[in-house]
């Protein structure tokens, strides 16, 4: 490991490291040959407060404040400080580890790994095949892409995605909330009170994943969406269920025909109220009927 000249942040690689060209506070390391030829090259901005790395296996971790980190290359990691980093991953099969400051992390390559850290984060992803996990902050988890996987932490976060074929699993925190728009997506509620809106087509909402509170607000918009039970006690509201529109509730604790014979129009008929066998509710908001075509 490294500190860099004139900046408060340290590198690592799995060859040693040579500063061959100082200007002012900024630095050009290397692994390899002197030119970055071969091996690796990282560059420090002449302020001090900016290190790139332009490829190479490096590690690197900012020790400062209001400083920035990024990864051009592949397989690198980046980490931020305890008093807050702006991360960038622009290359693919890097990884990004929040600090305990508040953070914000960029992520335009593929394949890439985020870590939220203690910090209240924002995080921003716009590459593909992306994981992000929010860490013990309150996170702000932005998605613009498709295939990508985004964990709750067990912070309060805020969780919004736009795209294709994205799972969505809220954490540990009292309050989730998570905001999707797209086809093909899977929402998994988290362990407190979460609240899912979802739009679009085909996606899927899922309860009682592991146990906790597990008391949901889903509000849907769009065609063919699932409901789908867990194996832990659950009790959700759903608001937009639309059955004439393909929305359907898959069953895996329960058998269809208990599942209608315990169900019950409630607040004067306006609304119905489904109980499962081991004590969970769906609460199907503006639904005055249902029967076994309901279930799957």
């Amino acid at each position: 490991m490294a500190t860099v000249h004139g900046s408060q942040f340290t590198i690592s690689a799995a060859t040693p490291i040579t500063a061959f060209h100082t200007t002012g506070a900024g630095a050009i390391y290397t692994t390899g040959s002197s030119s970055g030829a071969s091996g690796g090259l990282a560059v420090l901005s002449p302020s001090g407060h900016e290190l790139d790395l332009v490829y190479g296996a490096f590690a690197a971790t900012d020790n400062g404040s209001g400083d920035t980190l990024t990864a051009y290359g592949s397989n690198e990691t980046i980490t931020g400080s305890a008093s807050g980093t702006t991360l960038n991953l622009v290359g693919n099969n890097d990884t990004a580890m929040g600090g305990g400051g508040p953070d914000t992390i960029s992520v335009s390559g593929d394949f890439d790994w985020v870590y939220g850290g203690s910090g209240n984060s924002v995080i921003d992803v716009t590459g593909v095949y992306d994981t992000v996990t929010a860490g013990s902050g309150n996170d702000h988890i932005n998605v613009t892409t498709s295939f990508d996987s985004v964990n709750g932490g067990s912070g309060n976060d805020t969780i919004d995605v736009a795209g294709y074929a994205d799972t969505i699993s809220a954490g540990s925190g009292a309050t989730e909330l998570v905001n999707v728009t797209g086809a093909f997506d899977l929402v998994n509620l988290g362990t407190g009170t979460d609240s899912a809106t979802v739009t679009g087509a085909f996606d899927t909402v899922s309860s009682g994943l592991a146990s906790g509170a597990n008391q949901g607000l889903i509000n849907l918009s769009g065609t063919a969406m699932t409901l789908s039970d867990g194996p832990n006690k659950y009790a959700d509201t759903v608001v937009g269920f639309d059955h004439a529109a393909g929305d359907t509730i898959h069953l895996t604790t329960d058998t269809v025909a208990n599942a209608v014979a315990n169900s019950a129009q409630v607040n004067g008929g306006a609304d119905t109220l489904v109980t499962l066998s081991d004590g969970s509710t769906i609460l199907l908001k503006g639904v005055i009927h249902i029967d076994s075509t309901f279930f799957s």
